[in-house]
């Protein structure tokens, strides 16, 4: 080590490109500048030692918590792992759920008044009141459709279906299509029923996990600023089934979209071919095709709007 370290001084002589530090085994070394000249100064540092405060970590997500000291320290730093970050690295950019919070948690001002907050986050104020004021509205608004029986229009251009029922809707077309006049209107309506309350318990129990996993953590930082998280935490197994669960309700209705829309266009065709005689069966399904257009753009929408989801989650990696 000797006769190697002796040459340590040629790097920082040489001024590699934007070199200020490396390290071997059992040094680490820094180039300094002085009486101009770029010296290295190196020091014994111990690679192995497990960065945990001593037992007193208080950083999230398997971060490493470095100390000013040895003995008797006065502050600590959390240096976080690949996607994650935060003073405590509680927050992560590597999942869909990329909430608001974790955006713009840190331009948010403790103990000031809104008129003097970054103009970010006053936007971010009024556009959440946008958005109430818009939901409120709308759930008026659906609860007067709903009582009234007339108001077809009105229902079908109001409502805003999730994803699911989406699929539900379009495996019921299919249905009809498939069955024609043996379909049962009433039987359906009870079905509708126990599908929903199915759909209300499934989609429930896959995303219970996150509630449970949530907690408050309390941050102060160098400023005197006192800030309070509610974050979520992860183990690796739960991590991987929660983007499994995302992904999941992500791409399944998308498919059973589009593979219905696909069966009630060649169902039809087919019984179009039955009822005309020798009709060219080419040309029949491309007139179905066209007619029926709406069935394959409206799941390629959904996920057009959902995309951004996935940016988010896979940009980190």
């Amino acid at each position: 080590p000797l006769r190697r370290i002796k040459y340590y001084q040629l790097p920082c002589q040489k001024r590699l490109p934007l070199l200020s530090c490396f390290y071997d085994d059992n040094h680490f070394c820094f180039c300094n500048d002085y009486d101009h000249q770029c010296l290295t100064n190196c020091f014994e540092f111990n690679h192995r030692i497990e960065h945990n405060c001593f037992g007193q970590s208080n950083c999230e997500n398997d971060a490493h918590c470095l100390q000013d000291k040895a003995t008797c320290p006065q502050t600590s730093i959390c240096v976080c792992s690949k996607c994650f970050y935060g003073a405590r690295c509680q927050f992560t950019s590597n999942l869909f759920d990329l909430s608001p919070d974790a955006i713009l948690g840190y331009y948010i001002q403790p103990h000031i008044n809104i008129k003097h907050q970054p103009s970010i986050v006053q936007v971010s104020v009024a556009l959440t009141i946008i958005i109430i004021i818009a939901g409120i509205t709308d759930s008026v608004l659906s609860i007067i459709t709903f009582r009234n029986k007339e108001s077809h229009f009105l229902l079908r251009i109001g409502l805003s279906m999730d994803q699911w029922l989406n699929v539900c809707v379009a495996i019921e077309r299919t249905i009809t299509t498939i069955k024609g006049t043996r379909f049962d209107k009433n039987k359906s309506k009870q079905i509708a029923k126990y599908i929903i309350l199915i759909l209300l318990f499934m989609t429930t129990s896959t995303t219970i996990h996150d509630p449970i996993n949530r907690c408050l953590l309390n941050e102060n930082d160098d400023v005197d600023e006192k800030r309070i998280w509610c974050i979520v935490s992860y183990s690796s197994n739960l991590r991987a089934f929660n983007s499994f669960i995302l992904i999941f309700h992500f791409l399944a209705p998308f498919f059973i979209n589009i593979i219905s829309a696909i069966i009630i266009i060649v169902m039809i065709t087919r019984q179009r071919t039955t009822v005309q005689k020798h009709p060219p069966y080419k040309k029949l399904l491309r007139e179905q095709f066209q007619q029926h257009i709406n069935l394959i753009i409206a799941p390629f929408v959904l996920v057009i709007l959902a995309v951004p989801r996935l940016i988010l989650s896979f940009v980190g990696d």
